[in-house]
């Protein structure tokens, strides 16, 4: 429930914290009916159509204690739950379904000190609940509640960009994509990138975040739907050469050249010189990487999550959408393909091998840092 969490660490908090709910804020049960606005329409629930239960777990999902908003989310799904199987067997929905994903929708850009990640979880759950609470209703939601316009003044414009990555990050985080048919699934991945990569072209601050989703996502599809679904919304990042890329442009390439064949990566970026060994990181690549690194430092003190990819690249091995095992960036292809036709050969010879000294391992720990000791003396060192 607070996966969410992570995400909101660069949010400014400017909500007012308090034990007690605002007298103001109460449910008006006098007057009959609760009435919500929005930007461009509003609607109203009686009380009698709306559950009382429901409606006070919102205050909680906007604690600042993280107990409390996991309580709050909890019992919102059970309640919710509870009111699918009293519905009318006509109604797709019930009224308590309706309203919360709207009221959750419109929460997420709240300045509240605990309402991004409250409310954001609880739409996490709730995504993974209901089955018709579709990814489309919530982009339609965030598209109709949080709009940007010259009328927002600075925080407010920053509070619904926050809000709008959210909504992306809970449809991503629930896992619905992967389970959506090809043509639905493709529309919604458009969207998604879509409106991710225009949060990270408005605010310089909000381009980390949204690379981590954007590779969060990728993350959810298969290396033919990299190509078809995903490129035609990424390509517009990589017009240019590697020595103008942002630290975030830098991170998904790194990302899809560790889960797409190196042929069909290079064919996507015919401008970049992929096809000698090292990929991204061949010796002649290293010079044009370091703009793109010194831009990693804006987050100083923290360290910027493209060093993540630098190092799986430079120290490990991936594993690609089809479950084969690719080698480190440093290692050649042939040499790949050599190991592997070894593999198995005279594998009785194992046992009879005796065992690697220090000293061995030693050497071979020094012959595989070569790549990341090029990369270290023309990046770091420079």
């Amino acid at each position: 429930l607070s996966s969410l969490a992570s995400t909101q660490e660069c949010a400014c908090s400017r909500g007012t914290r308090a034990s007690q709910r605002p007298e103001h804020l109460q449910l008006q049960q006098r007057s009959g009916a609760t009435l919500v606005k929005h930007r461009t329409h509003s609607f109203s629930l009686t009380v009698a159509e709306m559950s009382s239960q429901v409606l006070s777990l919102f205050w909680d999902l906007a604690a600042v204690q993280q107990e409390k908003r996991a309580i709050a989310a909890e019992s919102l799904i059970t309640a919710l739950k509870e009111a699918e199987k009293a519905k009318p067997s006509g109604d797709e929905k019930s009224a308590d379904l309706e309203y919360a994903m709207k009221r959750l929708v419109r929460g997420l850009a709240s300045p509240r000190d605990g309402a991004r990640q409250g409310f954001g979880a609880a739409l996490i759950e709730v995504l993974m609940a209901f089955e018709s609470v579709t990814p489309e209703w919530i982009l339609d939601q965030m598209a109709e509640s949080m709009q940007i316009h010259g009328s927002l003044k600075g925080p407010e414009q920053r509070d619904v960009l926050y809000g709008r990555i959210v909504g992306c990050a809970a449809i991503i985080r629930s896992a619905r994509v992967p389970g959506l048919a090809a043509e639905r699934r493709k529309d919604v991945v458009g969207r998604l990138l879509s409106e991710l990569l225009e949060c990270a072209q408005r605010k310089s601050f909000l381009q980390e975040m949204s690379a981590a989703l954007v590779c969060d996502l990728l993350g959810q599809l298969s290396a033919e739907e990299l190509q078809s679904c995903a490129w035609p919304a990424l390509s517009q990042l990589y017009e240019h050469s590697i020595d103008s890329w942002s630290p975030h442009v830098l991170m998904i390439a790194l990302w899809l050249s560790r889960h797409m064949p190196r042929a069909v990566l290079a064919a996507l970026l015919p401008h970049v010189p992929l096809a000698k060994p090292g990929g991204f990181f061949a010796p002649t690549n290293l010079p044009a990487l370091l703009g793109p690194l010194k831009g990693a430092s804006c987050v100083h003190p923290r360290l910027h999550s493209v060093w993540d990819e630098v190092l799986l690249h430079l120290t490990k091995k991936s594993t690609a959408p089809n479950g084969v095992e690719q080698p480190a960036s440093g290692v050649h292809d042939g040499q790949a393909k050599k190991a592997d036709q070894k593999k198995g050969k005279k594998s009785h010879e194992a046992s009879v091998q005796p065992e690697a000294t220090p000293a061995d391992s030693q050497q071979v720990g020094l012959a595989d840092a070569g790549p990341l000791r090029s990369f270290w003396q023309t990046v770091v060192d420079e």
